[in-house]
């Protein structure tokens, strides 16, 4: 009803109240399932019965650490004080005999000897990953593999094969932060392409707020009408009418503005819904407030957390967005294009002798992208994809 969406200020602050969230927290985090934590708790409890505040702070992991590496300034240091480090090392021993295997370490290092440990009657491959990770840790970190076939006397099939368990371990047991994440994209857009190539823009109103005039406020209104009502109350009906149709009108005025940004952005980047990613073309915001008369701000507000389904898959708002860089042509080529190329060449890289910078921005320019190596380092960076060294494989 009206009056309900009317007061949905009132009724949020008592839902963020009750709650003790911002009603944003729901809408922004995607559903949330608790894996690990209240059961290892019990448990613990239930048996070290002397320290039972220990036991109650193991779903939060984040304190655990912090008091078992003793970095913990305040409710480390007062639990450590109640015990020794004989009783520590006891409970954290009980605490790793959990399931999942690797729960309770200190660091990646006994996390993943603590899973292998708990193998029973390991192999000789089995073994080889437990000694590898026990005295070749560095080394195996910074994927130093000449030092470990020098070291532990192995060929190379053999490290192979233990590489293979180790990727097959979880550093992160129990979920990192005992929660599984499950994200669910809900498009904002989609656009499709008719058999004649014309795009037809399409708003999700299952994004928008579906608000309407109920039919017993508008009999209401219609009944004072032809009965005796005090002035006040028929101020007030009219307020809260008035107040309606503004608020209706005004989902209506910004479902149209998200039509326009996103029919701009349509317009600009008419080739990537023909091509792909490789036909973007560099674009500001700016580039859009002007084609559409809009503050520049308004269009940050518009783009902002919100997707399109295209025939290529599902984008954020923000990926057709980009400076530019000239190529060899004197054209002026989308950054996000130029990213795209390098993460094709890193896919394809020989895996035992990856690509340096250096390598890959000669690469770019022989596909026509003059790309120097410190600016090749900023993207690869921005793409989340390591230096070359943490990239190799045997």
């Amino acid at each position: 009803s009206f009056i309900a969406n009317h007061n949905f200020e009132i009724q949020k602050r008592e839902f963020e109240k009750k709650n003790n969230k911002p009603i944003d927290y729901y809408k922004e985090n995607p559903a949330r399932m608790y894996a690990l934590g209240e059961e290892a708790a019990q448990l613990l409890s239930n048996v070290i019965n002397e320290h039972p505040e220990i036991a109650q702070n193991i779903p939060n992991m984040e304190l655990y650490k912090k008091f078992l590496q003793k970095k913990n300034e305040n409710n480390g240091e007062r639990i450590l004080k109640q015990v020794n480090i004989e009783q520590a090392e006891r409970i954290l021993k009980l605490i790793q005999s959990l399931d999942p295997p690797g729960i309770g370490s200190r660091t990646i290092q006994e996390c993943l000897l603590s899973q292998l440990e708990h193998i029973q009657n390991p192999n000789d491959t089995q073994k080889l990953a437990i000694d590898i990770l026990r005295d070749g840790y560095d080394a195996f970190a910074k994927k130093h593999y000449h030092v470990l076939l020098k070291q532990f006397e192995i060929t190379e099939e053999q490290l192979k094969a233990v590489l293979d368990i180790i990727k097959r371990l979880n550093p992160k047991p129990g979920g990192g932060d005992n929660i599984v994440e499950m994200n669910t994209v809900i498009p904002d857009f989609i656009v499709v392409k008719d058999d004649n190539g014309e795009l037809t823009i399409i708003v999700n109103d299952g994004n928008m707020p579906q608000i309407r005039l109920s039919s017993a406020y508008e009999r209401l209104r219609r009944e004072i009408k032809s009965q005796k009502v005090n002035k006040e109350t028929r101020e007030w009906i009219r307020s809260k009418y008035e107040d309606a149709k503004f608020l209706i009108q005004a989902i209506r005025q910004r479902k149209a503005t998200m039509l326009k940004v996103m029919t701009a952005i349509a317009h600009h980047q008419r080739e990537f819904f023909d091509y792909g990613i490789s036909a973007l073309k560099p674009l500001i915001y700016k580039d859009v407030a002007e084609a559409t008369g809009l503050d520049i701000s308004t269009v940050c507000r518009i783009v902002n957390g919100k997707y399109v389904q295209t025939q290529f898959g599902t984008f954020e708002l923000k990926f057709f967005f980009s400076e530019s860089l000239p190529n060899d042509e004197g054209e002026e080529v989308s950054t996000t294009v130029i990213k795209e190329e390098i993460k094709n060449i890193i896919e394809q890289e020989p895996k035992d002798k990856p690509y340096s910078d250096d390598k890959i921005s000669d690469l770019l320019k022989e596909r026509g992208y003059n790309v120097a190596r410190r600016t090749v380092a900023k993207y690869r960076e921005q793409l989340k994809i390591p230096v070359a060294r943490l990239r190799k494989e045997l």
